[in-house]
């Protein structure tokens, strides 16, 4: 049999291993390659640290007027002249169809708005452990590496063609990929929203449809599936959710072994704030709105635009943002790359669903906790790239500096302190002018409240010279 005991994590040594680093030539030649990185990635800071401050300022006038506008409906029939409103329902999804998984018939699940196969593979696995010591030659260092190999239950592939222990290859051996693959999920193609309790009307009458943006966030509450006795597909036989890699293998869990599990995300109440189209949703997004009370447009042409803005796809959210980039022209390339990252991931939108029931003000309290969150972590994200990127350009100085460790260890510290308090004041100076592009208002009250300070504090000692003199 296979060497090595069955249990879970039981390693198997190996002589250890000893690969050279490279020269310092060669070390040398790499920092310059992080250098042109580092640079790449100092200036990639700017397009995020600007745009999270503009979306972040367009999320907060999106809730502004959200909360004028939003309607409180049930979503019990569809109303044609709420088209183009911002409307928040409560109710629950529906699904008519039964979710089949498509290589084990014998499995599939109703009024669910999702159903996964999770499958893992009873393999070996290598672990590697690196300790550095010194080279032969001066400036240089080695690596003495030792593996170890175990057996774990994966759900995913270890091609133990690729151990790097060669005896290990012929050792430990893990068979081909199960045929049934390693997981599979199915969405339902449509599922339906309606009132809670429908009362005498069929469940197929449901009147409103998630949208795809809606139904690709119902993604909690995976509850487990049981599964049949006797499971077959692919060619390959579960019992009791395991298919044993050789006949009459015991209770003890053997290399090549299949275990596999589904589950389901169930139908239930479900709270939806979204723009209403029809029987569907779109995102509700920032339109123009005219210059404070001078509205340049009327309650109709308003959401006919409401409708236009929700019905752009991401890549005409990028090219109709370009114009706001003017100023960074020379980043062009950069900043589209940015701008589209940021329609995937942090568009000032509009488009809410749970799947529990909440009024409106615990969706905006949501909406807006997740606002701030995410303009905060994008500050982060930004300092900290601006920081990677202005530390690697400092790659070439500390190598050429690594031959004299003392010096080389002084000299790292401090680029380390030098670049965090740097990064920190740019990102700050990036973020402030941002605000005073995106934030007017906000901005000269600050300003006004600092004019007062100063001013305060200027008269202050004219005042007690003027007492002094008097006395």
């Amino acid at each position: 049999g296979t060497p090595g005991a069955p249990g879970a994590r039981r390693p198997v040594p190996v002589s250890a291993l000893e690969q050279p680093q490279k020269s310092f030539t060669q070390q040398l030649k790499d920092s310059l390659v992080y250098w042109i990185v580092g640079l790449v990635l100092f200036v990639l800071a700017f397009p995020i640290l600007w745009i999270n401050e503009r979306n972040a300022a367009e999320m907060e006038a999106v809730l502004y007027h959200a909360k004028q506008e939003c309607l409180s409906l049930p979503p019990s029939t569809v109303d044609a002249e709420n088209d183009g409103a911002l409307v928040h329902m409560v109710g629950r999804t529906l699904v008519t169809a039964a979710l089949k998984d498509p290589d084990f018939s014998d499995v599939q699940v109703y009024d669910a708005v999702r159903l996964r196969r999770q499958v893992e593979m009873y393999q070996w696995v290598e672990t590697r452990q690196e300790k550095e010591k010194p080279g032969a030659r001066l400036g240089e260092t080695e690596t003495e590496q030792t593996f170890t190999y175990s057996k774990e239950w994966k759900s995913f592939w270890v091609d133990s063609d690729q151990f790097r222990d060669a005896t290990a290859q012929q050792v430990y051996r893990n068979p081909g990929a199960p045929a049934c693959g390693f997981g599979v999920e199915v969405e339902a193609p449509e599922v339906q929203f309606g009132p809670t309790d429908p009362g005498d009307s069929a469940v197929s009458a449901a009147p409103f449809r998630l949208s795809p943006g809606l139904k690709a966030q119902l993604t909690q509450g995976w509850a487990t599936v049981a599964v049949p006795h006797y499971l077959q597909g692919k060619g390959m036989a579960f019992v009791d959710g395991v298919c044993k890699a050789e006949q009459g293998g015991g209770a003890e869990p053997g290399v090549g072994d299949v275990r596999i599990t589904f589950q389901q995300i169930e139908c239930g109440p479900t709270t939806v704030m979204a723009l209403q189209d029809g029987r569907s949703f779109l995102p509700y997004r920032a339109v123009s709105r005219g210059i404070w009370c001078f509205p340049d447009r009327s309650a109709e042409n308003l959401r006919k635009h409401l409708l236009m803005a929700g019905r752009q796809s991401n890549e005409e959210l990028v090219e109709s943002r370009q114009h706001d980039l003017a100023g960074m022209s020379c980043l062009c390339f950069l900043s589209n790359f940015v701008e589209g990252a940021c329609a995937v991931v942090n568009t000032p939108q509009i488009e809410y669903v749970s799947q529990t029931h909440e009024d409106s003000d615990q969706v905006f309290r949501a909406l807006k906790a997740n606002s701030s969150f995410k303009k905060w972590l994008f500050r982060g994200i930004g300092w900290a790239v601006m920081y990677l990127g202005q530390y690697l350009t400092f790659s070439p100085l500390i190598t050429l500096l690594s031959v004299i460790p003392l010096i080389n260890n002084l000299v790292a510290t401090s680029i380390f302190l030098l670049c965090g308090v740097t990064t920190a004041l740019v990102s700050l100076c990036v973020a402030g002018v941002a605000c005073l592009v995106y934030h007017p208002r906000d901005a000269l009250l600050v300003a006004l409240g600092i004019a007062v300070v100063v001013a305060v504090g200027l008269t202050l000692p004219t005042a007690g010279e003027q007492q002094a003199q008097l006395f």
